[in-house]
């Protein structure tokens, strides 16, 4: 883990403007591929208005399941080119702007396909702790029981992100399949044990203050609070250009190198 880590601030360090680049690029195309998603549901409602067909729903409701898929895809096609990009990178290459695009346009139905796996891994996971909730404990709750519940589900929820996320490196790192993409990841689960759990929390942590919401939180901050405000702002800047990538970077190194390595550690 330590030389992942190592390698991945070296090649960061030598080459920081190639990550920031990546980072950026899927930045600008998830702002574009929201705007363009929220551009045409309007487009939608205004026609719709016009032609006097807005009493029934379930139009909008199927369109806005369709738009919201479509939105899914595109990022999770352009979080599948970043992961190429900063693996790249990491070997001392770049990726342009086309070359972004046409990679997340060619294989998006690949870490779309690994997306959706792992939301139904999630979905099935936490299936039983929905199940007591609503049929018995929502009714004869015992003290602290949703917090119990809450951190179960958010256990299952990390179990099955811990096979999604090395899924998607996978084939970012050897342009594979969604079904040879989890081979990979169940072989990384196989070979790391412990210390791929630890790795992956720290990976998690550092996305979660990379991700856009991040800023869509700060905003909900009153103005009376605008240090915290810069804070998470500067916060999130600095995760998304620099940690983000390192560690990014070095959790998808520590995956190749177990994923290639014969027989067990």
């Amino acid at each position: 883990m330590l030389n992942s880590i190592n390698r991945a601030i070296g090649t960061y360090m030598k080459r920081p403007l190639f990550f920031m680049k990546s980072a950026f690029l899927f930045a600008f195309f998830y702002l574009m591929a929201l705007l363009a998603v929220v551009g045409l549901f309007l487009i939608f409602f205004f026609a719709m208005t016009v032609l006097g067909m807005t009493k029934d729903i379930i139009p909008f409701v199927v369109a806005g399941a369709i738009l919201f898929l479509i939105f899914l895809y595109l990022t999770s096609a352009f979080k599948g080119a970043l992961f190429r990009a900063f693996y790249l990178s990491a070997n001392g290459q770049k990726m342009g702007i086309r070359d972004f695009c046409s990679y997340a346009l060619g294989n998006g139905s690949t870490f779309f396909g690994v997306f959706i796996i792992s939301i139904l891994f999630v979905a099935l996971l936490n299936a039983p702790i929905a199940a007591l909730y609503w049929f018995y404990l929502k009714d004869n709750m015992f003290q602290y029981g949703e917090i119990i519940l809450a951190v179960i589900a958010l256990g299952l929820t990390f179990i099955a992100e811990f096979f999604a996320v090395p899924a998607m490196m996978g084939a970012a790192i050897y342009g594979t399949g969604v079904g040879r993409a989890f081979s990979f990841a169940g072989t990384f689960a196989k070979r790391t044990h412990i210390m791929g759990l630890v790795f992956f929390a720290i990976y998690s942590f550092v996305w979660l203050t990379s991700y856009p919401g991040l800023i869509y939180a700060a905003t909900l901050v009153p103005s009376a609070f605008l240090i915290l405000f810069l804070f998470l702002f500067l916060v999130h800047l600095v995760a998304m250009f620099i940690t983000y990538p390192i560690v990014a970077t070095a959790f998808m190194l520590y995956v190749e190198k177990k994923v290639a390595m014969k027989g067990k550690n």
